[in-house]
């Protein structure tokens, strides 16, 4: 069982896509942590949309399209549930799109790392570090944006408002890059969602870009939260929140996480 000061170090580094569950049910968290719950999710979604992001990323990178389907098809172990119908289908609409085709795109699956400071009430005072990798950044007249690719067939708007923490991750983590590759003045500012099921009969007037109203400075106060819950957990201090994500959560209900959080705390004694 991992040791609880090692959460968020170098030997168990933060993804982007974890920082909103730490701070809104940091109990779900730590249980994977734990080796307590096995990793939830559905498989076979997840998998698609990893061979849909596999052929983008293939395009952006100067293959043609049925380069980038072959691509796709190719790395099949890497996603083996995937329905590559599905993937080839929204990836046949996004490479209509001008708006992707003719996009400057500067990081495709660009990995990031960067540390957080730690917050004053962390026990152990070490920074928090974040690994993780970012779908995009774009470059316009407006400068970089980093966007992400979303496969999911939920509402955009609630995957937009689910993704501020992880699209903060990836704009200081690309940041960081593009400054290390020769652009010392570059700031990425959150673009959005990416979000290919919602393409329609006329693909280059279909409703995907879904952006955020955040900037890069408010990154700052919107980690805030993320750092006051690292410090507890490292500290011990665990808590469960029922809330809207507890239908994806591999316990579904309240009823069996507080029993297991009690037991965690009691064993600690």
């Amino acid at each position: 069982m991992n040791d609880l000061t090692l959460f968020g170090t170098v030997a168990f580094p933060i993804h982007p896509s974890a920082m909103r569950g730490i701070v809104e049910c940091p109990w779900r968290v730590v249980m994977r942590f734990l080796d307590m719950e096995p990793e939830e999710g559905d498989k076979p979604a997840a998998d698609t949309g990893s061979a849909m992001h596999k052929a983008a990323a293939a395009l952006h990178t100067g293959n043609t399209v049925a380069e980038s389907i072959a691509i796709m098809g190719g790395g099949l172990s890497a996603y083996p549930a995937a329905d590559l119908v599905d993937a080839a289908n929204m990836f046949l609409q996004y490479s209509q799109d001008t708006r992707n085709t003719r996009a400057k795109v500067i990081l495709v699956e660009e990995p990031i790392a960067f540390q957080i400071q730690a917050h004053e009430t962390d026990p152990t005072g070490e920074p928090i570090v974040v690994n993780g990798r970012c779908d995009q950044v774009r470059l316009n007249d407006y400068g970089f944006k980093a966007w992400d690719i979303k496969t999911s067939k939920r509402d955009p708007n609630e995957l937009l408002a689910e993704s501020w923490f992880q699209m903060a991750g990836y704009c200081v983590g690309t940041t960081m890059r593009l400054r290390e590759r020769g652009y010392p003045d570059a700031i990425v500012q959150p673009g959005g969602l990416i979000c290919p099921r919602k393409y329609g009969g006329n693909v280059e007037s279909s409703n995907v870009f879904w952006h955020h109203n955040f900037k890069f400075e408010d990154i700052e106060q919107l980690f805030l939260p993320l750092r006051q819950r690292v410090a507890q957990i490292r500290a011990g201090h665990l808590y469960h929140f029922p809330n809207s994500d507890c239908r994806w959560c591999h316990q579904r209900t309240p009823d069996v996480c507080f029993p297991k959080l009690n037991a965690y705390k009691r064993s600690l004694l």
